[in-house]
């Protein structure tokens, strides 16, 4: 029989922000380009917008965000690539390593994995100059045969849980929500489906890939593998911010319909717009009677491991 196990991340400790301003209405099937306000033309002060800062390197990234490691045993390095702005010294390429779980997994300052016992982690790379994150999800396991990872729709949302990490999709359309700016809209990317769209089978190397965090009464932070949080700004207006604050997600299932609503000052639901980007469609905030056949309510697919 097979075991399903959902991946653990660690949560990010952060200090809070509180995003601002309720909009003004708006077309909800204008594409905005999210760098002013949609709803009027008073600006929105945003929070703190993750914009570009004058460190050197702008991102980092693993070259493995899952690794399986047989329990006992260690693995080789995880390699580090870096986003900077010029040539880097062996010391300005410095980073540090640490396990979620050392019970489970311990890693050395060469980024070697070693497993401790049965069960899941999460590795995080840091770098000593901007503070840049990257992350590999670890499972210590027993054999590495018949391993497999899949991305399983959600039908329960109660059963969704901290580290838990999801994709939002417009499964109708095959599309899944995409970070290609910082504001205003997810943008969407193709991706297949099996035929009840029950699992969600490739999806591009933009998909918007979210860790749940702080689950609170009101909801989850949504966090992105880069370390920053998605928040509501206004209606039709949503973007990244470096500082969690009170931008809570809550996630509900009403009539076969999956609600992802804010819980900050603003209050939206994610919605699919097949009319945003030229059409190619787009996953933003509206009030909740705007869903349509053009704008709907999108679903979520969970990362799993199959063993």
């Amino acid at each position: 029989m097979k075991k399903y196990l959902s991946l653990l991340l660690i949560p990010l400790l952060m200090a809070a922000c509180s995003p601002t301003q309720q909009p003004s209405n708006s077309n909800p099937g204008d594409d905005t380009g999210g760098d002013v306000n949609p709803g009027g033309d008073t600006p929105v002060e945003d929070p703190d917008v993750v914009e570009d800062d004058d460190s050197i390197i702008k991102s980092i990234s693993l070259d493995k965000t899952v690794l399986f490691v047989v329990n006992g045993t260690r693995s080789s390095s995880l390699l580090v690539s870096y986003n900077s702005t010029r040539e880097l010294t062996l010391d300005e390429k410095d980073v540090t390593w640490t396990s979620d779980d050392t019970s489970i997994a311990t890693v050395d300052a060469y980024g070697r994995v070693s497993g401790v016992a049965l069960g899941g982690t999460t590795i995080v790379c840091t770098t000593k100059i901007g503070n840049r994150k990257a992350r590999c999800s670890v499972y210590v396991v027993s054999s590495l045969d018949d391993i497999q990872k899949e991305y399983q729709r959600v039908d329960d949302p109660s059963t969704l849980k901290n580290n838990d990490i999801i994709i939002i999709a417009a499964a109708n359309d095959n599309k899944v929500a995409s970070i290609e700016n910082q504001a205003s809209k997810l943008f969407a990317e193709s991706a297949t489906f099996n035929n009840d769209k029950s699992v969600l089978l490739t999806y591009g190397a933009n998909t918007a890939e979210f860790i749940l965090g702080d689950k609170e009464e009101r909801g989850f932070t949504l966090e992105s593998q880069e370390g920053y949080y998605l928040a509501g700004f206004n209606l039709e207006r949503m973007g990244f911010v470096k500082t969690k604050g009170n931008i809570d997600w809550h996630f509900t299932l009403e009539d076969g319909n999956l609600y992802i609503e804010t819980h900050n000052d603003v209050r939206g639901w994610i919605m699919f717009n097949k009319d945003l980007n030229n059409n190619n469609g787009g996953f933003t905030l509206y009030e909740r009677e705007t869903a349509n056949n053009y704008i709907y309510f999108p679903t979520i697919y969970r990362l799993t491991i199959v063993m």
